[in-house]
This record gives C-alpha cells, structure tokens and sequence, in this order.
C-alpha cells in the first residue's frame, strides 16, 4: 500500500516537468510521514509503467547509498513535449527537452528498451580562454561535458583542459 501512495506521490510531483532522483527523494520524505530510501524510490521509478527515465546525471556517493541520479518524467508530459516520441521508445532529453535518441534516424544502433542509457558525447565548445572564465561559468561548461563540477577554480581549468577542450591559438602557453 505504501508504494501505490508513493506513486501517486511521484506522479503528481512530476506532472509539471521532468525532476531528478533527488528531488523526487526529498519531496516524498517531506510530505510523506514515513518516507522512502533511495533503493525504494528507484525500484519505484524504474517499474511505474507511467514513468519513463528521461536523462541521466551522475551516481550519488558511497555514503548516501551509491545510487543513481536520473532524470524523470511522466509518460503524459514526454507526449506532451517531445515530438516524435512513443511509448516503448529510448529516451534522452537535453536541457531544451529535445530527445537525443530520435534525432539520428539509424534504428540500428538505438538502444534496447530498458537498457541503462548514456549520455551523449560533449558538445564541441567554441575556444575560450579558461582563466578570463569565473567559477559558474566553469562548472557550466564541466556540466556540459558531463564531468565532475566540485573543486577550485584551478582544478576546475585543468578538468576542461585534460578532456581536450579547445584551447585558445593567441594564448602563448599553448603557442
């Protein structure tokens, strides 16, 4: 019985847009009296025919259980919003909630329906000068490129720079 509670709870929450497993996390354990784990709410998530994983983002650490934080939405708000979407079909929803999936018509290579999906490859950034760059643009771009966002603005340069970020040509470090 908990679990249909629960649903109900999630599916009314993700009515208005797509929210990730955190969220979803803190709301139920806000409103509900008893709450959930993260085990819980993802065996939840992942077999509620009515919700579909949109996105992924990162796993959470050793310490709060080493789950995986997702992005979801209800099946009514992906039809609503995505174009050329069907249930039973891969989805992966960019931040303008464009499906990455449908856009290569290629079948061939799509993912199998409920197998984990990945993040598509980072976008080519055009050259910047990392260090005119403050800290929040930084992690934007980290972001971007899916890769760890925490740490000094130094750390943050070097993370942009070890994953091939294009480099400025009149920057005479890299002359």
């Amino acid at each position: 019985m908990k679990t249909v509670r629960i649903r109900e709870k999630i599916k009314l929450f993700l009515s208005d847009r797509p929210r990730n497993t955190a969220e979803i996390l803190e709301h139920i354990n806000s409103t509900m009296r008893h709450g959930t784990t993260s085990q819980q709410l993802g065996n939840v998530l992942s077999k509620d025919k009515d919700i579909v994983k949109v996105g992924y983002i990162k796993r959470s650490g050793i310490l709060s259980g080493g789950y995986d934080i997702c992005e979801w939405a209800t099946v009514i708000w992906v039809q609503d919003h995505v174009d050329d979407w069907a249930p039973g079909d891969p989805i992966l929803l960019d931040k303008s909630f464009n499906n990455l999936l449908l856009k290569k018509p290629n079948t061939n290579n799509s993912p199998k329906i409920g197998a984990p999906l990945k993040a598509p490859p980072a976008r080519e950034q055009p050259a910047k000068d990392l260090n005119n760059l403050n800290c929040n643009q930084l992690k934007d771009l980290l972001r971007e490129a899916s890769l760890k966002v925490g740490g000094r603005k130094q750390e943050l340069i070097d993370r942009l720079e070890k994953h091939s970020l294009p480099r400025v040509e009149s920057d005479p470090m890299y002359a």
